[in-house]
C-alpha cells in the first residue's frame, strides 16, 4: 500500500520515475516471495524411518542456491531502481514541499546513495535494511505535506 501510494504521487510530477519505482518495488515484492516460496519448500519432511523425504540433496542444493543468491540479487536489483528513482524524484525542485531546505536535498541524497549502495553485492544488505527506516521517514514526511504533493 505505501509504494502504491508513493507511486501515485510520483505520477503526478514524474510519470517516468514512478514507473521506474514501482518496477522496482515490484521486483523487490517477487524476491520476497521467492525467498519465502524456497523457505517454504525446505520443510519438506526429511527421511526417517519408513517415511522418505520428497526432496533429493540435488534438489535441496538447487533450492539453496536460489533463496541464498538468485532472490538476494534480486533484492539489490529492486531496491536499486526503487532508490534511485525515489531518491531522483526527492532531489529539490518546485513541485515538493520544502523543496528550498537543506534536509530535504540531505533526504534525497542519501535515497539516492542507499539505491547506488543497494546494486552493491557488500552493502545491499544495509539497503535492505534501510528500506524499512526509509518507508517510516516517507510515510510522516508524506502524510505531514498531506496533498501539497498531489
Amino acid at each position: 500500500a505505501f509504494f502504491a501510494n508513493l507511486v501515485m504521487r510520483m505520477r503526478e510530477t514524474s510519470p517516468g520515475l514512478a514507473i521506474a519505482a514501482f518496477g522496482g518495488a515490484i521486483i523487490f515484492a517477487i524476491s520476497g516471495a521467492l525467498s519465502y516460496g524456497t523457505d517454504f519448500a525446505f520443510t519438506d519432511t526429511p527421511a526417517s524411518g519408513k517415511i522418505s523425504s520428497i526432496m533429493s540433496p540435488s534438489t535441496a542444493q538447487v533450492l539453496n542456491y536460489i533463496n541464498s543468491d538468485v532472490s538476494y540479487a534480486l533484492v539489490c536489483a529492486g531496491l536499486g531502481v526503487f532508490f534511485l528513482a525515489a531518491g531522483t524524484w526527492l532531489f529539490p525542485s518546485g513541485a515538493r514541499p520544502a523543496s528550498s531546505s537543506v534536509l530535504s536535498r540531505v533526504w534525497s541524497v542519501l535515497t539516492i546513495l542507499t539505491g547506488l549502495a543497494a546494486t552493491s553485492v557488500f552493502l545491499g544488505f544495509a539497503a535492505f535494511i534501510g528500506i524499512g527506516v526509509w518507508v517510516l521517514v516517507m510515510s510522516v514526511t508524506l502524510t505531514l505535506a498531506g496533498d501539497e504533493t498531489a
